[in-house]
């Protein structure tokens, strides 16, 4: 028989127990690592798909305003431009569209993991970083694998959106497992218990 003097309790192995020195009925806290695994995934999730619409909608303004834009010629008189313009999304209409969608209903999921209620929130946030990891790193990947061709259009800021893509993808994979992990700890499932495990009675002559 073991006793530890921690906020949570935990059988290292079979046939071993521990008992928490701490009162049952305290409430646990939420922890720091927690709290990490909860705004890594709203930022890659959330912020970083609102993030990819406002810089869409900004560079789409600037076209906007270079249309109007008039261009003076010698004479002092003033004239428009025959062709002004360029490849104004980063990503598809429809993929941001998909994106800004899912990070909102990502963010509900998030704020009631953040305040741990209710108890099954822990279990939904998973699924749904799960589920966000799966689809992202399929497009991705879909994305890195399609061969660039001259029909398509090619263009120097290739190069560095490939750079981005291959880090998004080990940013896609690390973050969801630093997330599975540590919701799957102890702390964490106190905190979304709303309570520490009973201490174990310790058997008669332990």
């Amino acid at each position: 028989m073991k006793f530890l003097d921690m906020n949570w309790l935990e059988a290292a192995s079979p046939g071993e127990e521990y008992i928490c020195t701490m009162s049952a009925t305290t409430k646990p806290p939420r922890t720091l690592g927690l709290s990490l695994a909860i705004v890594l995934s709203v930022l890659l999730y959330t912020v970083l798909p609102f993030a990819l619409l406002a810089i869409d909608l900004s560079i789409k303004n600037r076209f906007e305003q270079l249309n109007e834009l008039a261009i003076p010629y010698p004479d002092g008189s003033e004239g428009e431009a025959l062709a002004v313009g360029g490849t104004a999304n980063i990503v598809s209409s429809e993929r941001l569209i998909f994106d800004v969608v899912v990070g909102a209903i990502f963010l509900t999921i998030a704020i009631f993991a953040w305040i741990g209620r209710p108890h099954w929130i822990r279990l939904l946030m998973l699924l749904a970083v799960l589920a966000m990891a799966a689809l992202n790193l399929a497009l991705i990947a879909r994305g890195l694998m399609t061969p660039v061709t001259i029909e398509a259009g090619m263009s120097s800021g290739d190069s560095l959106a490939r750079t981005l893509n291959i880090g998004l993808l080990v940013v896609h994979v690390l973050v969801p497992l630093y997330v599975g992990w540590y919701v799957n700890r102890g702390p964490a499932r106190a905190f979304y218990r709303g309570a520490y495990l009973p201490a174990r009675e310790a058997e008669a002559g332990a």
